[in-house]
């Protein structure tokens, strides 16, 4: 019976502990219990539950209690912070994966655009008869003459791509006439990539097309690399989308302040406006080797105060 209530008291101690402690966990508005486990002992095939400490209540428990508390919070601390890293690395992996399928995407459709259009180039080298296929030979042996023209020869882009591939490494063209050839977009960014590699070919016609945008763009792009071009006929495409976009023919206005070799830039009836006159207005002025500018029909907003600078700063360059 002693042994009894010995038993008994210390099990109403326990739960006295285990209520304090309940209630501090509880006062401090944490759950806390998840964090309060200990390691198991284990021995052979037996596992045994760590001892629970049972004290009476005093000044000195709850003191003790506190510090359990606080040992447990940061714990807690210590435990989410381990979870978010873990939580921001599975998010950063998922991440890079996904950037990564993209990538490859990326690559296998330009994989597959550039054998669709070698195939289409090769189709067309077939099909080529007479003037064209004998303007490639020559260009490709740089025996060309100096001045060609494309007029009474057909041009689609394949075939202006096989032209400008043949273009990119030739020294013996000096000036390509592509007026009027019905040009597109997708053909002035051939353009502007040839102008890239090229390095003697001085004058580019390429009147009453429909260059647009991103031919622009290129073209610009194009400009701040060559060092060869000397006169650039742009007159009557639509390389502002009748005005509407602006963009590429800001970049092209930029690249003048880098180009040292241009000396006549035509660009009239373009739909440009006051937004790109003013990047005009800065590259000519900065630019000392253009001696001709023509940005006539173009949109009403460029003003006249615009296009009067760019003349003086022409002018200046003349004399």
């Amino acid at each position: 019976q002693a042994f009894a209530q010995a038993t008994s008291a210390r099990f109403r101690a326990a739960v006295r502990h285990i209520a304090v402690w309940a209630m501090a966990a509880t006062a401090a508005g944490e759950d806390l219990s998840a964090y309060e486990e200990e390691e198991n002992e284990v021995r052979g095939n037996l596992v045994f539950k760590p001892p629970v400490e049972v004290l009476p209540k005093t000044k000195r428990t709850e003191q003790l209690q506190k510090q359990k508390i606080e040992q447990l919070r940061l714990k807690k601390a210590a435990a989410e912070a381990e979870r978010k890293k873990k939580a921001q690395q599975e998010a950063a992996r998922r991440q890079e994966q996904q950037a990564q399928k993209a990538r490859q995407q990326q690559e296998r459709e330009k994989r597959a655009e550039a054998e669709r259009k070698r195939r289409e180039e090769e189709e067309q080298r077939k099909k080529m008869e007479g003037g064209l296929d004998q303007i490639l030979d020559a260009l490709s042996r740089n025996a060309s003459q100096q001045h060609i023209t494309m007029c009474g020869i057909e041009l689609g882009s394949v075939r202006l791509r096989l032209l400008t591939h043949a273009l990119d490494n030739n020294t013996s063209c000096m000036s390509m006439d592509l007026n009027r050839k019905g040009l597109c977009d997708e053909d002035g960014i051939s353009l502007g990539g040839m102008l890239e590699k090229n390095g003697s070919l001085q004058k580019l016609e390429c009147e009453g097309n429909n260059l647009g945008v991103r031919s622009a763009e290129a073209i610009g792009e194009a400009l701040r690399k060559n060092t060869s071009l000397r006169s650039l006929n742009l007159e009557s495409n639509n390389l502002t989308a009748a005005g509407n976009d602006q963009k590429g023919i800001i970049k092209l206005a930029e690249a003048l302040q880098e180009n040292r070799s241009l000396r006549v830039l035509m660009l009239s009836k373009n739909g440009i406006t006051a937004q790109a006159g003013e990047h005009f207005v800065k590259a000519v002025e900065s630019n000392d080797m253009l001696t001709l500018v023509d940005l006539s029909g173009n949109d009403p907003s460029l003003g006249v105060e615009q296009l009067r600078r760019i003349e003086a700063a022409v002018q200046r360059n003349r004399e």
